[in-house]
């Protein structure tokens, strides 16, 4: 086999046969490159409601994969698991508003259903664990923002005339 140069990587070609096989045709007739890569998922997609299996075999490294601490973790669990009243690993619109009054107090069913839709990032009108621990991180993360911006702007001096 001779080494190839390629602007992005070296690759080692050979011949098939009588054939040289080049760099192109191997990145495009090769089945790797044929087929795109799978999204990479969470093991929360295909959560169904099973709680205590959920405790027992949740790992530290699906957590850190999430983004956010495990204390975190279990707290936004816990309150996802006492509104899930059908134990089907999601929320409808009734089972978060009623989250949403313990929580915050009374809300609007309007509120509510903003709050649903802001959460309901894949529309199927049900708001699962998975999209729930990513709305609450995102939560989480812009008001840290907003404290960082507000720290900033008490230390910045200002100037009287």
């Amino acid at each position: 086999p001779q080494a190839v140069s390629s602007p992005r990587r070296r690759v080692n070609v050979g011949t098939e046969g009588q054939t040289m096989v080049t760099v192109h045709q191997f990145d495009t007739s090769s089945p790797v490159a044929l087929k795109p890569p799978p999204p990479v998922r969470h093991r929360l997609e295909l959560f169904a409601g099973d709680y205590e299996a959920l405790w027992r075999t949740c790992s530290r490294a699906d957590v850190d994969a999430l983004g956010i601490s495990v204390g975190l973790f279990q707290y936004i669990v816990t309150q996802f698991e006492k509104a899930d009243t059908t134990r089907d690993g999601h929320l409808q619109l009734r089972e978060l508003h009623e989250l949403a009054n313990l929580m915050y107090g009374k809300r609007s069913a309007e509120d509510a259903q903003y709050l649903f839709s802001s959460m309901d990032t894949n529309g199927d009108c049900r708001v699962s664990l998975l999209e729930f621990i990513v709305w609450w991180r995102n939560k989480t993360v812009s008001r840290q923002k907003e404290k960082e911006k507000d720290k900033e702007k008490k230390k910045s001096p200002r100037i009287l005339l």
